[in-house]
């Protein structure tokens, strides 16, 4: 993948990420409660409920797969804001490389027909052409299936 396609899709995350971040501070500071301030100072104490932090600690010393289905389809959520991006790359990359693919089997073609004489190259082309195909399908569909089924459709 060239570089600037790289710095494209990483700007693209990185706008994901911050408004990810950003919707998570409003909930933490909803979730909060102004103990003290000295707006002289720009300074501001802000108190947690004790179960609230306690929930939040045990979340972080759980694994994903001891999370509550509720706390894992909050992270699914939160996987969502990225999915269409990384569905439409791995789209791209599949169409790049059935392109490369076809390249390759068209040259073996020419090559074949041109320096023997023989049909092989048909035979390649096509049946490499249907290899290809039914592989990118496949992809497709599991990610298709799988993003359905974290949707829950």
């Amino acid at each position: 993948m060239k570089n600037n396609k790289i710095a494209e899709i990483k700007e693209k995350l990185a706008d994901i990420e911050h408004q990810r971040w950003a919707d998570w501070q409003e909930y933490m500071f909803d979730c909060a409660m102004i103990k003290s301030g000295d707006d002289n100072l720009n300074i501001r104490t802000f108190a947690w409920k004790t179960e609230r932090v306690e929930g939040w600690n045990r979340q972080i010393e759980t694994d994903y797969a001891d999370l509550s289905e509720e706390e894992k389809q909050s992270d699914r959520n939160q996987v969502d804001r990225y999915w269409p991006l990384i569905e439409k790359l791995l789209t791209e990359q599949s169409e790049q490389i059935w392109k490369e693919a076809m390249e390759c089997v068209e040259k073996t073609r020419v090559h074949c027909i041109g320096n023997h004489g023989c049909n092989i190259g048909m035979c390649l082309s096509s049946t490499a052409r249907d290899m290809f195909r039914r592989e990118a399908i496949e992809n497709m569909k599991s990610a298709q299936q799988l993003h359905d089924n974290e949707k829950g459709v």
